[in-house]
């Protein structure tokens, strides 16, 4: 399902209503899948076409162990936690995501060029 996605919190701090509103929204695919073998298999992600034939890639770091936490009419927020890694440092944050319904011809996300998902190729993140 095509999705304009905005993230409610910075290593586990909401940010300020005014900064969230007005945040560049991440636009993907919201996928909700189960992975075996981990601890909280439930998962969710945002992926985008990746410009090389039918690749798909993640936009963002996926929620584990998602559930909606409320529901309108042109969407939902979604939270969970966040798992990120650099190098051989991890960490676990709450996470919120704004979700509304993408219009079908709103332009992808470019997982190269947007700056929020530069921390998954390790350009920046909070760690």
């Amino acid at each position: 399902m095509k999705v304009l996605l905005v993230e409610l919190m910075r290593l586990g701090v909401p940010r300020p209503k005014e900064e969230a509103r007005a945040a560049d929204p991440l636009v993907g695919d919201l996928i909700v899948y189960t992975v075996v073998g981990y601890n909280s298999p439930r998962m969710a992600g945002l992926r985008a076409p990746s410009g090389y034939g039918d690749v798909r890639v993640d936009l963002i770091n996926p929620l584990f162990a998602p559930w909606i936490a409320a529901t309108s009419a042109d969407g939902m927020t979604i939270k969970g936690t966040q798992r990120v890694s650099r190098g051989d440092v991890s960490a676990e944050y709450a996470q919120a995501w704004w979700i509304r319904f993408a219009p079908a011809d709103a332009p992808w996300s470019s997982p190269y060029e947007h700056p929020q998902c530069g921390r998954l190729a390790g350009r920046e993140g909070p760690l």
